[in-house]
């Protein structure tokens, strides 16, 4: 989708169950922020090659989020980062305004796996909701072209309100929790950020 390539956020991070909480805090703050988060789980084609997949998800986002938190064991995270800097140092025009943000658990542990990205910037989110939802929205204040960014604070505090009301937002849509799946989840908070957003923000969105 060439016309939301500004503002589409690639996510390429681990997807089991230990890490939701962290996923959900990520896709709640770069929704709030008025982007729109991709990933690998927003499509199934058994017909498609799964790097082919992410290639081209990739080509469609200007903005992308590397987890390299479960790099132990586990290459496909470093594999997406490797073709994400691909396409920075193509020399392509095209690609040249790409931005990235480099994440892990711990600052700089993913040096011991990937010693070539010494010296990158990078981010941690010591496995926390809210310093993950800090990390994403201060560096997309910084990446993006958008100006008008809610304080992670705010963020944090509507994310709160928005599990509170999950459990009856689910059940509207007849899903139990444990059964929300990625895209049931995004669906989930693109509603419930329209029903709750700031009035400046309907306005706008009105306008």
């Amino acid at each position: 989708m060439a016309d939301d390539y500004d503002t589409s956020v690639f996510l390429n991070c681990p997807f089991d169950r230990a890490y939701q909480p962290v996923l959900r805090a990520i896709l709640f703050a770069i929704h709030d922020c008025g982007l729109r988060a991709r990933c690998a789980l927003e499509e199934s084609d058994s017909g498609e090659v799964r790097l082919r997949k992410i290639v081209r998800l990739l080509k469609a986002c200007r903005y992308s989020i590397h987890d390299l938190s479960r790099v132990y064991g586990r290459l496909n995270m470093p594999l997406e980062l490797g073709v994400e800097l691909g396409l920075r140092e193509s020399g392509s025009r095209r690609w040249r305004n790409r931005r990235s943000l480099v994440l892990d658990s711990q600052p700089y542990r993913y040096q011991k796996i990937v010693s070539d990205l010494a010296g990158c910037d990078n981010a941690h989110h010591d496995n926390s909701p809210d310093l993950a939802i800090r990390v994403t929205r201060d560096w997309l204040r910084t990446a993006s072209l958008h100006s008008q960014l809610p304080g992670a604070g705010e963020i944090s505090r509507r994310y709160r309100r928005f599990l509170r009301q999950l459990p009856d937002n689910a059940k509207r849509l007849r899903l139990r929790l444990h059964e929300i799946a990625y895209l049931d989840y995004v669906y989930l908070v693109t509603e419930w950020l329209r029903a709750n957003a700031p009035p400046a923000a309907k306005a706008t969105t009105r306008g």
